[in-house]
C-alpha cells in the first residue's frame, strides 16, 4: 500500500515537519521533544511519548480521524494542530479489486460507461458527513 512520501510535507515552527498522509505523521528536529496525538472527536490519547530527532513518528491509526497534534519542548508547547479536511479535497486510492467486490458484495459502487466516474453512496455519505469533496482514484496494476 502507499504510504505517502518519506518524510511529512508540512512546514511547522522550529522545524517541525507534519503531514496526514496515511494517518498523523510527524517529525521534530530536537531529541526528547514529546510528541502527543489525540482523536479531537473523542479525546483519546493516541500517543504521549518523547522522541527522537529526525524520524518520523506516524499514528497507528490511519484512516480518517480528527486527529489534534502536538509537540512540547518540557513544558513549552511548540506547535498544535486540529486536522479538519473540512474544504479540502481528499482522494480515496482503491485498487482495481475494490469494484469488483462492493458491486458483488455491497451492491454500492457502480462504473459509468463512457467516462471515468463512479457513483459510490458510501463516498457520498462520508462526504457529507465531513462537509469537503471525496475524489476516487481506481490504482492500476504495476506492467512489467
Amino acid at each position: 500500500m502507499e504510504e505517502g512520501p518519506s518524510i511529512p510535507i508540512f512546514n511547522g515552527p522550529e522545524g517541525i515537519l507534519f503531514d496526514f498522509n496515511y494517518g498523523c505523521r510527524v517529525q521534530v528536529p530536537v531529541s526528547g521533544w514529546r510528541v502527543k496525538m489525540f482523536d479531537s472527536d473523542t479525546f483519546n490519547v493516541l500517543l504521549n511519548e518523547q522522541v527522537e530527532a529526525n524520524v518520523v513518528i506516524a499514528s497507528m491509526r490511519k484512516y480518517y480521524v480528527r486527529f489534534l497534534l502536538e509537540v512540547f519542548d518540557g513544558p513549552r508547547l511548540v506547535f498544535s494542530h486540529t486536522f479538519n479536511p473540512t474544504t479540502k479535497k481528499i482522494r480515496l486510492h482503491m485498487p482495481p479489486w475494490a469494484l469488483e467486490y462492493f458491486e458483488q458484495e455491497a451492491h454500492v459502487i457502480f462504473a459509468h460507461a463512457g467516462n471515468d466516474d463512479i457513483a459510490c453512496p458510501w463516498a457520498n455519505t462520508f462526504s457529507r458527513c465531513i462537509g469537503t469533496a471525496i475524489h476516487i482514484c481506481i490504482l492500476q496494476p504495476k506492467r512489467n
